[in-house]
């Protein structure tokens, strides 16, 4: 496994944990990991893949 996929790996696992976590109890804590852990995914996404489609740039705004 590369190291872009390691990271990427870890990053979207992140998430999820924070994810569950906000589900679960709505502090402030939870909501800042969350959004610090949507933007680590966007800008990951966008240096795996520099020149998006349509599909892409929808999936960035949905996320952001």
């Amino acid at each position: 496994m590369s190291l872009a996929a390691k990271r990427a790996h870890v990053v979207f696992q992140k998430l999820e944990r924070d994810l569950v976590k906000l589900s679960s109890k709505s502090q402030a804590e939870s909501v800042h990991r969350f959004r610090t852990g949507t933007r680590r995914l966007q800008i990951l996404l966008g240096e795996l893949s520099p020149e998006l489609d349509r599909s892409q740039k929808k999936l960035l705004k949905m996320v952001g």
